[in-house]
């Protein structure tokens, strides 16, 4: 999963990357420049690690991109912006919640303001290509059937000021594969707020009772994302009285806006935590993890984490029926432990 984190100059965009790295080693994060990857935190692995004690766990995996030239209205700023965006999953809006240069913020304003940038470089993209189905009818080249009345629902949202996602049809999505549209994108604020401010509760007003939205002090947690261990860590968030990191928080939001669960894989070799998106069968959840598996699919023998648990291992839920034989039409369960029978 991608995530691009996107804002005005000055935001803390570079801080909120600074403060989902976590102490820059191997397992807390791989830092690149505007880029960051990070382990999927999941209490769950840790669990069936310490029980298989495999050669290699493997968490989920989430990239952050920090997005420069947002708000610039030059050809090349709107272009550079686009491309750095067009293969997220989703979009991490930083808004300022603090006093700047002596002025007070105004976080609903600018997020506003941000979100309709949005829906502007969508409509201009649809419009254009509207524009270019209109020469080419000119010159005696017909449209793909269907695409100008995709595009008309698209500039009707739009025009409306709505963001398109959750309110295209079917029929028009179809015939949009290729776009790439901004608004179609899940997308969380982060108000970037005042330290003493951390716990005042988000307006509930527009636009934030649209997105997932929620407070951090990026300064601070970037601080604290620079500390050795992550006993310090912890310490230091208890401290300040913040639950959870702001990286945690992020990756919460997005697992609930872009609708994901992950299952595991376990064994002597390897532990693994794989993202699927909820409603996902079998066969296609063999396929993350090989398409092999998935071409030659047989069947899944399925146990819920919670019986693992319970019952102190594979082995003891297997004996007590826990493990279930499910066919390739299964959905798969958030924490269901896979072993995939398959023949190529």
């Amino acid at each position: 999963m991608e995530i691009a984190v996107v804002g005005v100059p000055q935001s803390g965009k570079t801080l909120a990357i600074e403060a989902m790295g976590g102490h820059h080693d191997e397992d807390a994060g791989k830092k690149g420049g505007d880029r960051l990857v990070v382990p999927v935190p999941d209490a769950r692995i840790d669990h069936l690690s310490s029980i298989y004690k495999p050669k290699k766990t493997t968490y989920a995996r989430i990239q952050f991109r920090e997005a420069a030239g947002l708000g610039q209205e030059h050809q090349k700023g709107t272009a550079d912006f686009r491309n750095q965006v067009q293969g997220a999953d989703g979009l991490l809006v930083v808004v300022r919640d603090f006093d700047a240069l002596g002025e007070p913020p105004d976080p609903a304003r600018e997020a506003t303001k941000l979100l309709e940038e949005l829906q502007t470089l969508d409509y201009l993209l649809a419009s254009g290509r509207q524009e270019r189905i209109d020469e080419n009818k000119k010159k005696g080249k017909k449209p793909e059937p269907g695409e100008e009345e995709a595009l008309r629902e698209v500039l009707d949202i739009l025009e409306a000021g709505q963001p398109l996602a959750d309110r295209l049809s079917p029929e028009a999505l179809a015939h949009l594969t290729g776009f790439g549209f901004l608004t179609r994108k899940r997308i969380v604020v982060l108000l970037n707020t005042d330290e003493g401010r951390v716990h005042d509760p988000v307006p509930a007003t527009a636009p934030f009772d649209r997105y997932p939205t929620f407070r951090a002090s990026l300064p601070i947690e970037a601080e604290i994302a620079e500390l050795e261990t992550p006993e310090e860590r912890t310490a230091f968030l208890a401290d300040l009285g913040i639950g959870e990191p702001v990286l945690h928080k992020v990756i919460h939001s997005f697992y609930q806006a872009l609708d994901l669960i992950p299952f595991f894989t376990v064994g002597e070799d390897e532990v693994r935590a794989w993202t699927i998106t909820r409603g996902t069968h079998a066969k296609d959840a063999a396929g993350e993890i090989h398409t092999d598996l998935s071409r030659g699919f047989i069947a899944a023998e399925v146990l819920a984490y919670a019986d693992f648990v319970a019952l102190g291992g594979y082995k003891e839920a297997k004996a007590k029926g826990k493990v279930r034989v499910e066919s390739r039409d299964y959905v798969v369960q958030d924490g269901d432990i896979l072993n995939i029978r398959f023949n190529v």
